[in-house]
């Protein structure tokens, strides 16, 4: 017993023919724009992460580089920190400096690079943080190691000076 599609020639009637394009049609229209949209999906909530760990990155480093003596001269008020992805691979690649971690820095002054070395608790405690800026390093925290070249800047001079002073007179 033949049924009535094996009896039929592509020209005797295209009505099924067209319906099967078209259906197939719709599926791949379907498809693209599930693709579409996930991928979109996908991205929005990528580029939403990055964005709140930028912010949260920025706060928690601002408040303990702002008023330094290094970026109140180099950089001046700050406008923005940002993380710099390059950077910091470049320098984790590095045997010695898989904690280090770079990120730019802009204000009213300039623009420069700071190099964290992060501490126990990560970037929230760094062990210290230099500036680099038009060719030259500047110590912004802590005791940066001195094959870094990083250069102290006067308060910063002053501070490691009265450390073992307890505050009183200079001395002669």
């Amino acid at each position: 017993m033949m049924n009535e599609q094996s009896e039929r020639f592509p020209g005797d009637d295209p009505t099924p023919i067209e319906q099967g394009g078209s259906s197939l049609m719709r599926i791949i229209v379907i498809v693209a724009l599930v693709l579409v949209v996930f991928a979109g999906c996908c991205g929005g909530c990528i580029w939403g992460a990055w964005g709140l760990a930028n912010v949260g990155m920025e706060a928690g480093l601002k408040s303990q580089i702002e008023g330094t003596t290094a970026i109140e001269e180099h950089i001046g008020t700050i406008d923005d920190i940002s993380f710099a992805w390059g950077e910091t691979f470049a320098r984790a690649s590095v045997a010695g400096q898989e904690e280090r971690v770079a990120c730019t820095v802009s204000g009213d002054k300039g623009t420069g690079l700071l190099i964290i070395e992060q501490g126990s608790s990560g970037i929230e405690n760094p062990e210290w943080i230099i500036l680099e800026m038009d060719g030259k390093s500047f110590t912004v925290l802590g005791d940066p190691p001195t094959d870094l070249g990083a250069e102290t800047t006067g308060q910063e001079e002053s501070d490691a000076a009265s450390d073992g002073d307890d505050g009183g007179e200079a001395g002669s």
